[in-house]
């Protein structure tokens, strides 16, 4: 199984409950694929850095899961056909990133513990 992460803009004239549908819609995409959801998380309206389908805005979701293949070929199918997708970015998680993210979080707690402050953390991280 392999680790994703994706982020779709959603248009921004939806309303809450609309939003939210669409949300749970892809979020049963992926249970049906039998992929684990690790993280959903909702980043609200915010601006384009660009028009994208004559929208300056957008509401921005992202997913990090564990999943065959077969459930992001899926997802990003749904996600192209969907009217209120106006863009989206899947990425393969590098396992070497997280196994770095691991150590990097393992050596700040060390340093937590040897009560260096905050901003001397930083610099030596």
């Amino acid at each position: 199984m392999t680790e994703y992460e994706i982020i779709f803009i959603l248009q921004p004239n939806l309303s809450e409950e609309e939003a939210e549908a669409v949300i749970k819609s892809f979020e049963q995409v992926l249970t049906d694929q039998k992929a684990t959801l690790v993280k959903s998380e909702r980043w609200g309206k915010k601006r384009l850095a660009y028009r994208v389908r004559r929208f300056w805005e957008g509401y921005y979701v992202f997913f990090e899961y564990v999943a065959q293949n077969a459930a992001l070929v899926e997802l990003e199918r749904r996600l192209r056909i969907h009217d209120h997708v106006i863009k989206y970015l899947s990425v393969k998680k590098d396992p070497r990133a997280a196994a770095e993210e691991e150590r990097r979080a393992a050596r700040l707690a060390r340093m937590q513990r040897s009560g260096l402050p905050a901003q001397e953390m930083e610099e030596q991280a």
